[in-house]
């Protein structure tokens, strides 16, 4: 899908996956998904490049903890119980956007709120670069915005 407001995707993620060249830097690997679908939403109704509050969601398999299927895999035998178990995917993105100033990323926690800022770069102008690890993020959510500075007036007597 491609709208001026929202992208979604779904990609086999093994040609994306970028992995550091030290072999004993590579923990969990095996459980990295190799599939995953992503959307990207402009929050507030302006065109993604031009949007001052992004959302992207990666999602991958997820599963309750203790979920049976059946032996045909067409219905649940037991639906299992919390917490939700989610296949980590990693990968690096590049979003275009008209104005990479003061823009940051961030992890978002189970209630929508900003746990832990990534760290990006700029390597062209008008592109933001950061990694999207879901399982060290422990999120399947992520907020690109603008910071805003606020200047308060002085008043003196």
């Amino acid at each position: 899908m491609r709208a001026p407001c929202s992208l979604a995707s779904r990609a086999f993620m093994a040609c994306s996956l970028q992995y550091p060249t030290d072999p004993e830097g590579l923990p969990g690997t095996a459980d990295i998904a190799q599939f995953s679908a992503v959307t990207l939403q402009s929050q507030d109704g302006q065109p993604i490049a031009a949007s001052n509050g992004l959302l992207l969601g990666v999602f991958t398999r997820v599963e309750n903890t203790g979920m049976v299927w059946n032996e045909d895999e067409t219905s649940l035998e037991e639906w299992g119980t919390a917490p939700a178990l989610i296949e980590p995917v990693r990968f690096t993105t590049t979003l275009t956007l008209s104005d990479t100033d003061d823009v940051e990323v961030w992890a978002l926690d189970e209630r929508g709120a900003l746990h832990r800022q990534l760290e990006h770069q700029i390597p062209a102008p008008g592109q933001m670069q950061f990694v999207v690890d879901t399982g060290a993020d422990r999120t399947m959510w992520y907020a690109v915005g603008r910071v805003w500075t606020v200047y308060l007036p002085v008043i003196q007597r």
